[in-house]
């Protein structure tokens, strides 16, 4: 099933413990829209991020201070439509030093590579009061 922002998970589990910090599934826009250049940049900070498949008790935000997305096909494809998912899978490999690094790849129905992004993200711990 799909979430309210058009979201169906199919990588990583969230939240739980897991070997991998690994996320991701299949995304569109709720409104439709051809993914062309700014639908796919948006799409690679939209979803949940890959670290909280491995957080358990720990609360904290991940807010971006560093997106570089690498464009790899010519969008919008020919044969899109308004209506298209796309794949979307996130990694982290390092989390250190209050920092983490997140790599994405956004890809077509069809199995086209559209977008990969680099993230550098900031973990900043939620405390109770």
């Amino acid at each position: 099933m799909g979430d309210a922002l058009g979201r169906r998970v199919a990588a990583g589990v969230v939240p739980g413990p897991t070997s991998e910090a690994v996320t991701g599934g299949w995304i569109r826009l709720p409104e439709g829209r051809v993914v062309d250049p700014l639908v796919a940049a948006a799409i690679t900070d939209a979803w949940l991020p890959p670290l909280f498949s491995r957080l358990v008790r720990e609360s904290v935000a991940v807010p971006t201070l560093d997106l570089t997305v690498h464009f790899r096909s010519a969008l919008p494809l020919p044969a899109a439509r308004p209506d298209d998912w796309v794949l979307c899978v996130f990694r982290s490999k390092v989390a250190a030093e209050g920092f983490v690094e997140e790599d994405g790849e956004v890809w077509s129905r069809e199995g086209v590579l559209l977008a990969q992004s680099r993230q550098l993200a900031a973990m900043v711990p939620f405390r109770s009061r």
